[in-house]
């Protein structure tokens, strides 16, 4: 009788008790592309967050090592003329499906490159597009910030259409995920656009050591041209 009482009552409390203050949302801050890009301090946050897609152990969660800390070795190795897998020794079924030529898009190494590839682009997208306005910036670290930006928007494309050809191409961030491929020669000229820009206005040493300067972008550059010329 005891446990009836006390079932009754959970019952009613359960019942009775509105969740609705437990559901209700209090933000105590809200983050924009205006806000976030609103000094200088904040631009150069920004910009290393387009370089820390090269190596990143995730991106977003996402991928173990996606890109150059291991996934794009085996992508541009694995699979090609350049390095044959022997399968005898290979156990794990996502290097398994790179060397016997299987791979799909739901291979993990493809879908994890094409993920991190499109969040460092919109990275990118988010300096160009808000770096111009910050209003304590010097002017020339400006500039090459922005030549920064577009030397790896096009860095990551070069990659993405040499893996994939045509490829959605946005310029914007946020843009839509559904967004349709592109040709091969717009990818293309996007790519050539942003890698000159970069050749144009980057200093011959960057401010910040390591990064990239105006040799490392025509480098690039006239290596995309020999690949068009070759094909």
């Amino acid at each position: 009788m005891r446990t009836i009482i006390k079932l009754s009552f959970i019952f009613l409390v359960c019942t009775f008790w509105s969740c609705d203050s437990f559901l209700v949302e209090q933000p105590y801050s809200f983050a924009s592309g205006a806000t976030l890009f609103d000094n200088s301090s904040n631009a150069e946050l920004a910009i290393t967050g387009v370089y820390d897609i090269l190596n990143a152990g995730n991106v977003q969660g996402t991928g173990n090592y996606p890109l150059w800390g291991k996934g794009m070795h085996y992508i541009t190795n694995l699979g090609c003329d350049e390095l044959i897998g022997n399968l005898n020794y290979i156990s794990d079924p996502q290097h398994k499906v790179m060397a016997n030529y299987s791979y799909n898009s739901e291979s993990q190494f493809l879908s994890h490159a094409w993920f991190a590839l499109y969040a460092g682009i919109d990275r990118a997208n988010n300096v160009i597009k808000y770096v111009p306005s910050i209003s304590d910036m010097d002017e020339n670290r400006r500039v090459e910030m922005l030549a920064e930006a577009k030397y790896l928007r096009g860095f990551y494309y070069t990659y993405l259409t040499w893996i994939f050809g045509g490829v959605p191409i946005p310029t914007e961030p946020n843009s839509d995920i559904y967004a349709s491929r592109e040709p091969l020669s717009k990818v293309y000229t996007q790519i050539i656009s942003d890698l000159t820009f970069a050749s144009e206005n980057l200093n011959k040493r960057n401010t910040t050591e390591g990064r990239a300067n105006r040799y490392t972008a025509k480098t690039l550059l006239a290596k995309v041209y020999l690949y068009l010329a070759s094909c």
